[in-house]
């Protein structure tokens, strides 16, 4: 970063401009406009954001209508995700099961980073959070996309940002689908011969629509142990407490006596398939499974296996790499978002 640039950041940003005695610079802008203004400094003086520079959008922290007949929210891209599903608690509303690891986050950490803003609906689907989005591209122009059905709304430009690092723009707000918050939720323990039986129930229940919080498995000497919290409303709880246990059942499960759940820890996460879980299963491995979808399930305390969850990704974590670097580079010439980097 050249002395120009430094000054004309310090003047627009007075003390949000922060300078570590190691040479990290941290740009704090409180709202969208002085984010653009930032971002115009750095394509005007035709420099790339550095390694050593973080601009936070931890100011842009807002939240704002809560419509509980539409079931939407409206937050800034620094707000933390506990602090919004408080919010919405208060209000009978929910983002749904969230892992401790996404909660830890901030909404455009959970975005933008390999979370890539997905949470599981009753089903096992993937769904995208934001139902809308604002975001600001390299060249300054402003992306709006509209709280409109998708099948309404033409190409999906939404995908862009969700997951993309913040290489194609950064996004600001968004409006968000909430759920009705859950109105009961139960514990039910259960022993199975085999990691293959285990997996199979769980696995089948998900895609009969059982909504779970966490599901805990314990491999033993002679047996797995699946522990599943199940939330939901109070007959939907019971109708799926009644599908999970006609699945174990049928395997040549047994009832157990649940354990009390402790507070999960902010461990690592990562997403695996579930192949790679019954393999790691076979080898002994505990495993507290969240966002468990009919692909994939997220893992949380496993150092190995799968997408790492929750830090910066890399291209090489890209399906699609040099589709997507080439579009890097193309939305980014002077690599003021860091571009394929």
């Amino acid at each position: 970063m050249t002395d120009d640039l430094r000054d004309a950041l310090q003047r627009l940003l007075v003390a949000r401009f922060a300078a570590e005695a190691d040479g990290t610079i941290t740009l704090s802008p409180s709202h969208e406009r002085e984010l653009k203004a930032v971002l115009d400094l750095f394509r005007e003086h035709r420099q790339p954001l550095p390694p050593n520079v973080r601009i936070s959008r931890a100011r842009m922290d807002g939240i704002g209508t809560i419509d509980p007949v539409a079931g939407t929210v409206e937050a800034g891209a620094g707000v933390p995700l506990a602090r919004l599903e408080q919010e919405l608690r208060q209000r009978d509303l929910s983002l749904g099961p969230l892992s401790p690891g996404m909660l830890a986050l901030d909404l455009a950490s959970f975005l933008e980073g390999p979370y890539a803003g997905l949470r599981v609906v009753p089903g096992g689907r993937l769904e995208a959070l934001p139902l809308a989005l604002t975001a600001l591209m390299s060249d300054g122009l402003r992306f709006i996309s509209r709280p409109s059905p998708r099948s309404a709304a033409g190409p999906d430009l939404d995908a862009l940002f969700l997951g993309g690092e913040g290489r194609f723009g950064w996004i600001t707000s968004a409006t968000l689908r909430c759920f009705q918050r859950p109105r009961a939720e139960r514990t039910a323990a259960y022993a199975l011969s085999a990691p293959d039986a285990a997996l199979s129930s769980l696995r089948t229940a998900v895609a009969r629509g059982c909504w779970f919080r966490r599901v805990l498995l314990q491999p033993e000497r002679d047996r797995v142990l699946l522990q599943a919290e199940v939330i939901g409303p109070p007959e939907g709880v019971e109708r799926d407490l009644s599908s999970l246990a006609h699945e174990v059942f049928a395997r040549g499960g047994r009832s157990q006596t649940p354990v009390p759940p402790a507070a999960a820890p902010a461990l690592p996460e990562r997403e695996v398939s579930w192949d790679e879980l019954g393999r790691g299963l076979d080898e002994g491995r505990a495993a507290t499974l969240y966002r468990i979808a009919l692909d994939t399930v997220v893992v949380s305390g496993w150092t190995d296996g799968g997408l790492p969850l929750g830090g910066r990704g890399t291209p090489s974590d890209w399906a699609n790499r040099d589709v997507l670097q080439a579009i890097a580079r193309e939305a980014d010439p002077l690599s003021v978002f860091g571009g394929a980097q």
